[in-house]
């Protein structure tokens, strides 16, 4: 009797430590939670949420999606902290209305291109008031060069008149995979999704059907998750999808253990020894597999097209080749094996022989990025946003810096007083240095 009563007293004062424990690290967690708040990790929370961006991408039947026309104004979140107003024009850009000039400039390009700033900061619309001349701004979240050209076709096509300029911002991030799984997105009930996605064992595209999709969109709606990042994740169905979203969207604690233990695996030998950590596409040695090096051919042919349109159209060219945060920032890097700089080689290489005018702002941008190591960037005073992929304010400026440099001085661009405006562009690229 008294040996059960002893054992039975042990039990419930481990139930009782282990209550107590529990009780402890839950409070410790709200605590850290509440104290990080008032730290630079506050804003490590977040997506975009696609519910503000519902219905400003329509269906298409040639490339997949694009803008909506004339779309009415609306605010998204850049990244937690800052919001931008965004709408569309009679032509499906992201700009103002065409006014009929006879002399304009077009840009092309994703989502770097359209411009993850408010409107007037744009690099496009930079460009527009360095160069004096109406730069066209019709850049679509989410396209490759493939959908890119169709755009040009479609957009001059409505307008009636040529461009001086077609300028492609050509993303090193996505544009490869893009163009290989093409076309890579599509509109479900108002919402971007991903239709294909590539098995990067196989090389194969895996098409996901329209039902799927729907259904994914539904459960994550049911779980009332409130940032359906579908176009980014795949639209995961399950409850642990929806669990994860809430947290990366609502906890930081959460998305520091998440960066801490992805950094950790991604540097891990054993980690990278099971294959479980994917290289992307076009970091990939073209090698590796007989895919890879079909991938980059497609591709390229697709860029030569583009070159033969604007040559056949009398239209000059210029490919902007536009870097990854980790690129510009090599302390950002999470896998060590990865060769940054391929694909620019590659790409390089490519127009070099074709004859294709460019400017690569890797090494660019290098000249004027702060290369100190740090946790993460700043947003107010480098290139890229902190946690957001893309340029911020700083980044888009230098980058219609360079760019209008570059084609004030290859005579790209017909404008008045070029030299005048190459003298205040060098003395606009000394002060950000």
């Amino acid at each position: 009797m008294n040996m059960k009563t002893t054992r039975a007293s042990k039990a419930k004062r481990w139930a009782v430590n282990i209550a107590v424990l529990t009780c402890a690290l839950i409070i410790a967690v709200f605590i850290m939670e509440a104290a990080l708040r008032f730290t630079q990790y506050r804003y490590l929370t977040g997506y975009i949420n696609l519910h503000e961006t519902r219905y400003y991408v329509e269906a298409s039947d040639d490339a997949g999606f694009d803008i909506s026309r004339n779309h009415p104004r609306r605010t998204i979140n850049i990244e937690p902290g800052y919001t931008q107003e965004i709408w569309s024009n009679e032509l499906s850009c992201y700009d103002i209305p065409y006014r009929g000039e006879n002399q304009y400039v077009m840009l092309l390009g994703d989502s770097f291109t359209f411009g993850l700033v408010p409107f007037e900061t744009t690099w496009g619309n930079v460009l527009n008031n360095i160069f004096d001349v109406r730069v066209l701004k019709c850049g679509v979240c989410g396209y490759g060069p493939r959908q890119e050209l169709i755009k040009a076709r479609k957009t001059i096509s409505a307008i009636k008149r040529n461009p001086q300029l077609i300028i492609v911002g050509y993303c090193i991030g996505n544009d490869l995979a893009d163009d290989y799984v093409f076309p890579n997105g599509t509109v479900i009930d108002g919402y971007p999704v991903l239709r294909n996605v590539i098995d990067y064992r196989s090389g194969n595209v895996i098409h996901r059907k329209s039902d799927e999709l729907r259904r994914s969109i539904e459960k994550l709606k049911e779980a009332k998750v409130a940032n359906i990042n579908l176009f980014g994740e795949g639209g995961e169905s399950n409850i642990t999808a929806c669990v994860k979203t809430w947290l990366r969207g609502h906890s930081i604690t959460f998305n520091l253990m998440v960066l801490t233990v992805k950094r950790y695996l991604l540097r891990s030998n054993v980690f990278q020894a099971t294959g479980a950590a994917t290289i992307p596409l076009q970091y990939m040695a073209v090698e590796h597999d007989k895919w890879v090096g079909q991938a980059w051919k497609k591709h390229l042919d697709s860029m030569k097209s583009f070159k033969d349109y604007c040559r056949e159209n009398d239209i000059n060219l210029l490919v902007v080749l536009i870097p990854e945060k980790e690129q510009v920032y090599p302390f950002l890097r999470q896998n060590p094996k990865i060769d940054y700089e391929r694909p620019n080689r590659i790409l390089r290489g490519f127009f070099d022989k074709e004859g294709i005018n460019y400017i690569d702002l890797l090494p660019l941008f290098d000249k004027y990025a702060n290369q100190k190591p740090r946790i993460m960037l700043d947003p107010e005073k480098d290139l890229y946003w902190q946690f957001d992929l893309h340029w911020n304010v700083n980044g888009n400026r230098l980058a219609a810096l360079l760019v209008a440099k570059h084609a004030l001085v290859e005579g790209l661009v017909e404008t008045p007083d070029k030299e005048g405006k190459i003298r205040q562009i060098d003395k606009d690229l000394r002060e950000i240095k």
